[in-house]
C-alpha cells in the first residue's frame, strides 16, 4: 500500500483501495482509517475454481469463468472444463457452463444418480457433455432446463439399470 509517513487527514481509502487492487492476486480491497494512528486494509484473494483447458493450455479459472493470472490454487478436486471446439485463437472460457459443472457438482446430482464424472467436455456448438464412468454421457448443453435435464438423465439411468431399455442391434 505504500502509506508509511502518509497523513491520515490526507489519505484517500477509495484511491489506495484501487492500487491494491490492480495487484492479479486481489479480488477485491477495502482501505479504512482506524483514528488516531491506523489504517485498516482487507483484501480478498482471487481464489481459483477449476481449470479450462484448449489443447495443450491449461487455464486457471474462478467460479465465473475468468481467466486468474494469480490466486489461491484450485482444490485438489478441481474440475478441468475440456474445451474441444477451441480455435487457434486465445481459448476462452464459458461462465454458463463453469457455472453448470459447479451447481452439479455441489447440489447432490452425481450421487443421487449414482455416476462419476470422468470427464467435462465443452463444444461451443453443442455446450457441456458430462462424460460419466458408470453410464452414458449425458449432453447438457447449457444451464437452461437444468431440473429437467437431470430428471430426464435420472429415468434414462433408471430404465438402463432394470434393463428396460431396449439393445439396439448394429447391422453391418
Amino acid at each position: 500500500a505504500a502509506l508509511a509517513g502518509a497523513s491520515m487527514i490526507t489519505l484517500d481509502p477509495a484511491q489506495v483501495a484501487r492500487a491494491i487492487q490492480r495487484v492479479p492476486a486481489v479480488k477485491a480491497a477495502t482501505v479504512s482509517r482506524q483514528w488516531p494512528h491506523s489504517v485498516r486494509i482487507d483484501v480478498t484473494e482471487h481464489q481459483a475454481w477449476g481449470y479450462w483447458q484448449a489443447g495443450p493450455q491449461r487455464l486457471v479459472i474462478d467460479d465465473q469463468g475468468r481467466v486468474l493470472e494469480q490466486s489461491r490454487p484450485p482444490a485438489p478436486d478441481a474440475p478441468t472444463v475440456v474445451d474441444v471446439s477451441a480455435s487457434g485463437s486465445a481459448p476462452v472460457a464459458d461462465a454458463d457452463t463453469v457455472q453448470l459443472v459447479q451447481r452439479l457438482r455441489t447440489d447432490g446430482t452425481f450421487e443421487r444418480l449414482q455416476v462419476k464424472p470422468t470427464s467435462f467436455v465443452f463444444r461451443r456448438d453443442r455446450g457441456l457433455t458430462v462424460i460419466v464412468a458408470n453410464g452414458p454421457a449425458a449432453v447438457f448443453g447449457d444451464s437452461s432446463n437444468y431440473d429437467f435435464k437431470v430428471h430426464t438423465w435420472q429415468a434414462l439411468l433408471q430404465e438402463m439399470r432394470t434393463d428396460r431399455v431396449p439393445q439396439v442391434q448394429v447391422s453391418q
